[in-house]
């Protein structure tokens, strides 16, 4: 099996040392590392879920328990990553920010993350490079699996009236209020009144319901725990402005693309094989959200999935970096080429 270089370790440690970044740095600067967040509600009891016996050769992926990550899951369970050499264990994160600092320490191989907390760690100097995609929008304004909603009684009925509004995120000044703020200006809203409250995803329908919030900008499966509750949607911001929306994607550290090229290209072989799978049958998707969440069978049936791409969409993720740049959110400009390595499109 392919391992780790352990020399890598120290060079990771020094970087993380050398630019002054320890955990609480990396939390504050990267916010959540996928578009469903830093919640864990739907997470099985177990802290990991792993492809192999979790010997010390296996090579760790940090992931969050959320349909996102479902294809790594199909390579897991359908054995594409053996049949490509690699032994696979994942970690259930608590959060996302936790990903990318094992990540750049070495504890993990590969990470995942959504693109916007990605452009932000680039900008704020860490040498991050994204290996393959994982989800994205599935276009469908009114039926993605990332929506904006409001109460059943609610005004609101459109992303103009989303103007002034109090609106729940999960994470502040990362993916999903920058989409929200470019929808609404799209919709011929004014965004520049809305009033942020950090609300993780598994409170947000009990936050909507008891008018702590005039709306909540949510994910699947609470966005549909929420229309079960009454909540009306009012507007896709993952689905417009932005075509083709890539979401999140698998990355690593420049040292280890640099140093176990192998590895990453069987990784990312791998990653095809099970991309290509969830996009040809939702039902291998379905079935596999029991291996690492608690949800129950029939909200795994209803619930909307993402797209898998085939690539990270280069024009979707420019529009995300430039959006980050227009709120404020970079410390330096960011080279999408060096992020987006080989996986882009």
């Amino acid at each position: 099996m392919k391992t780790i270089n352990q020399n890598l370790l120290t060079r990771r440690a020094a970087m993380l040392g050398g630019l002054g970044l320890g955990a609480a740095g990396l939390l504050a600067g990267c916010g959540s590392g996928s578009p469903s967040g830093g919640s864990d509600a739907g997470a099985s009891g177990s802290p990991s879920a792993s492809g192999s016996s979790g010997a010390g050769g296996a090579n760790a992926v940090g992931v969050l328990p959320i349909v996102d990550v479902a294809t790594i899951y199909i390579a897991m369970t359908q054995g594409i990553f053996a049949d490509h050499g690699l032994d696979i264990e994942t970690t259930l994160a608590q959060g996302g920010a936790a990903i990318v600092p094992a990540v750049v320490s070495g504890s993990s191989l590969f990470g995942f993350s959504n693109l916007t907390s990605l452009i932000i760690g680039r900008s704020r100097g860490l040498d991050l490079v994204t290996v393959a995609p994982a989800s994205g929008s599935n276009g469908t304004v009114g039926g993605d699996y990332f929506a904006v909603v409001v109460g059943r009684d609610s005004p609101i009925t459109d992303g103009t009236g989303l103007s002034g509004a109090t609106v729940a995120v999960n994470t502040l000044q990362n993916i999903n209020d920058t989409t929200l703020r470019a929808a609404v200006r799209d919709a011929g809203g004014d965004p520049s009144g809305i009033q942020y409250l950090e609300v993780a995803f598994p409170d947000m329908p009990a936050a909507l319901d008891s008018g702590q919030v005039d709306a909540i900008a949510v994910g699947e499966p609470f966005l549909t725990i929420a229309k079960d509750q009454g909540a009306r949607e009012v507007l896709s911001s993952y689905a417009q402005p932005i075509s083709d929306l890539t979401v999140s994607a698998y990355f690593t550290s420049r040292q280890a693309w640099e140093a176990e090229p192998e590895t990453i290209s069987s990784f990312q072989q791998a990653m095809a094989e099970a991309q290509a799978i969830a996009r040809s049958d939702e039902a291998a998707v379905r079935s596999v959200l029991p291996e690492y969440t608690s949800l129950e069978p029939d909200l795994i049936e209803r619930i909307v999935l993402p797209s898998f791409p085939e690539r990270i969409n280069e024009g979707s993720t420019q529009a995300l970096a430039d959006l980050a740049q227009e709120d404020g959110l970079l410390e330096e400009p960011v080279d999408l080429a060096d992020l987006l390595g080989e996986g882009s499109s």
